[in-house]
């Protein structure tokens, strides 16, 4: 939940020590409480050995991409000394430690309830610091609407508007995952209702990238589970850019339009946002180390956030898309050794998700939405590596992977506690038979 409120400026970066904020001390003493506990309670260490493996090789490459640019002592280089060790070091691999907790703590279907509520509840207290900090004066101005948010959303809130719109485009998603916990209507209605405020928080952003990532993401569930969006998925875009006319401009900014016998033509340019500029620039310095790249911040190391300076006249701190800045920065080979743990996360997401027993079918689509909003979203803008904003998302996949490997237990046929005692008119027997037959076939 400190993760709504930890880049918001007024939020102590550090308490009389460099780098030991509240974050930290809060994860350190969870991370000494897990260790001191665990071996008390005698769990075993399960994770399963695809997910090891590829999250192993995922750490590796974050951190010879680290090594390279600490030790090159380059003069373009962004931070040195231990300012580059805590934000691509400590910073880096810290942000991952709820993962690993969660997984290994998480042994009971009720915990995992809470900590899937709790993981969402944070999504929404963004939304709400969203809507709060633009309130609904630029709603009907995507200009309006584009300046604001770049400007009030870093300040107040502390995220970047294209972080904070990828972010709730997967999160509005992944809340109506969750309808089917609940047996009562009135419950069910109510968190589509927490999920429509979540969206209007990511209308408000005036992120483009976010708008199209939730389309898309909606589309994949549709055509993979709910048949019945691809009816009513439509009606509810349209009510919400009638109601939001901001991003309705935001989305067609750029595209050609008629007015009476006027066509204005399309502007790739504007479309972009300017990245269809910068982005040659990065490919040429990708070329020029394809396998193994330039190491952390190549965008910086390469010389290209100077040249893309002085020759577009504007200041890039990053290429504006994760899939060449970790060219970039790792190479081919880098981003080989990376992209199989975000695609097992992606396939145990997709396959819990397609079942019908609903605690599995909640974390598993709540996990498939969030990771493809950062992979989608990674077309605009976005990073492959962990940051403040995709904390929430490893949090889940720790969710994500027990319940794997506890369901895989019962399509085995083996002893877990993991689920609670079956309620009347619930049988996970039927759902692990069938899974359990066509395994066999």
């Amino acid at each position: 939940m400190m993760m709504a409120l930890l880049e918001n400026p007024d939020m102590p970066r550090s308490i009389g020590i460099p780098g030991l904020n509240l974050w930290n001390l809060l994860m350190i003493n969870n991370v000494t409480a897990w260790l001191s506990r665990r071996e008390l309670e005698g769990f075993a260490w399960d994770l399963p050995h695809q997910v090891k493996t590829r999250g192993l090789l995922f750490c590796a490459v974050m951190l010879v991409a680290f090594v390279r640019v600490f030790i090159s002592d380059n003069p373009l280089a962004p931070l040195h000394g231990f300012n580059a060790f805590a934000a691509y070091f400590i910073n880096c691999f810290k942000w991952l430690l709820p993962a690993l907790i969660l997984f290994d703590g998480v042994r009971s279907e009720n915990q995992s309830r809470s900590v899937l509520l709790l993981v969402l509840s944070t999504y929404l207290l963004i939304a709400l610091l969203t809507l709060k900090t633009m309130g609904l004066g630029g709603i009907g101005s995507g200009d309006k609407l584009s300046i604001d948010a770049a400007r009030k959303l870093q300040r107040d809130v502390g995220y970047h508007r294209n972080d904070v719109s990828m972010m709730l485009a997967g999160a509005t998603w992944a809340i109506w995952s969750c309808a089917g916990l609940f047996r009562a209507w009135w419950q069910r209605f109510g968190v589509i209702g927490i999920g429509i405020i979540t969206l209007l928080g990511q209308a408000m952003t005036g992120g483009r990238t976010g708008y199209y990532t939730f389309v898309v993401i909606g589309c994949i569930l549709a055509v993979l589970k709910w048949r019945k969006l691809l009816l009513i998925g439509p009606i509810g875009l349209f009510i919400l850019i009638t109601m939001v006319p901001a991003a309705r401009e935001r989305c067609l900014q750029g595209v050609a339009t008629r007015e009476g016998a006027i066509v204005s033509e399309r502007d790739t340019e504007e479309m972009t946002s300017g990245r269809v500029l910068v982005w040659p620039l990065t490919l040429e310095g990708i070329e020029e180390k394809p396998l193994f790249g330039w190491g952390r911040t190549g965008f910086q190391l390469s010389g290209i956030a100077d040249y893309a300076l002085i020759e577009l006249g504007e200041a890039w701190p990053h290429p504006h898309n994760a899939y060449l800045e970790y060219l970039l920065d790792n190479g081919m080979i880098g981003l080989l050794l990376t992209i199989p743990i975000y695609m097992t996360m992606l396939f145990m997401s997709f396959k819990l998700f397609l079942m019908n027993e609903y605690l599995p079918a909640a974390i598993g689509g709540a996990a498939f939405a969030l990771f493809l909003a950062l992979l989608f979203g990674g077309m605009g803008a976005q990073t492959l590596y962990t940051r403040e904003s995709v904390v929430m998302m490893w949090a889940i996949s720790g969710l994500l992977v027990r319940t794997w490997v506890e369901t895989d237990k019962l399509v085995h046929g083996d002893v877990t506690e993991y689920f609670s005692p079956i309620h009347e008119g619930e049988d996970y027997g039927n759902e692990f038979e069938k899974e359990n037959v066509k395994r066999t076939a």
